[in-house]
């Protein structure tokens, strides 16, 4: 089995950066994709007879919901890896405490 590593910067450095990223992704989806709405008269009568009017504004609300997903996949990604950022970084302090007791005994200090 390889070696697992961890950049402890990076991890800190992308939790902290997938809470900016899941806000602004929220925020495309409040400001360009909530409440849009086509007006039922812009298409004129075949619009509104062939359907797709109604498939235009099915996929504007289509998009709005998945903007709001990836938006919350994002803000989950990034607790999972400030956990795993803070799991990896006690686990290295714990291991650094037992070397260094192992040393000083080494040492005889």
């Amino acid at each position: 089995m390889e070696n697992i590593r961890a950049d402890l910067n990076e991890l800190g450095s992308y939790s902290s950066k997938a809470s900016g990223l899941s806000e602004h992704i929220g925020s495309i989806a409040g400001k360009h994709l909530a409440d849009q709405h086509i007006g039922a008269d812009m298409l004129g009568d075949l619009g509104e007879e062939s359907g797709l009017h109604g498939r235009i504004s099915a996929h504007i609300g289509s998009l709005h919901g998945a903007t709001n997903t990836a938006s919350s996949y994002v803000q989950s990604l990034g607790h999972a890896v400030s956990g795993a950022h803070g799991d990896y970084q006690s686990d290295a302090e714990a291991h650094k405490a037992t070397f260094d007791k192992i040393r000083n005994e080494q040492l005889g200090q």
